[in-house]
């Protein structure tokens, strides 16, 4: 998706390919909350929307093999899940009703408020919950 690759034959193993990066998203160029904000994002976006149970049980597990973040990255990492949830999460043509959309904008303004005061008893429990053990 990507990266864009010659028009012809992969050469063999051996010889150089000349690629081209055309999003560097999740490339880790940036902060790691910001790549961990946008997958939790979307993975909540599967709970919140579809209520698929397993967009939140993806968050913990991934928490989970990742190893204990410091407080102060969690809560970067929750601002950015909130900003993906306000600039994209509101606008993903027929993923919701116009209530879960309204509703999408308020818990990601609510999360990045939340994070940016260091409310960590707020996040106990909650779909980020993970992030803070």
């Amino acid at each position: 998706g990507n990266v864009l690759l010659p028009d012809g034959p992969i050469p063999d193993s051996t010889d150089l390919m000349t690629v081209f990066i055309i999003d560097w998203e999740l490339s880790q160029v940036s902060s790691p909350a910001f790549d961990l904000g946008q997958m939790f994002a979307e993975l909540f976006e599967l709970k919140h929307f579809k209520n698929i149970d397993a967009g939140v049980w993806l968050i913990e597990a991934f928490m989970q093999g990742y190893g204990k973040i410091d407080e102060k990255m969690a809560f970067k990492t929750v601002i950015h899940v909130g900003t993906h949830l306000l600039c994209f999460g509101s606008r993903v043509q027929g993923w919701g009703t116009e209530e879960q959309v309204e509703d999408v904008v308020r818990v990601g303004r609510e999360w990045i408020v939340r994070a940016w005061e260091g409310d960590r008893m707020f996040f106990e429990g909650g779909p980020l919950g993970s992030l803070f053990h």
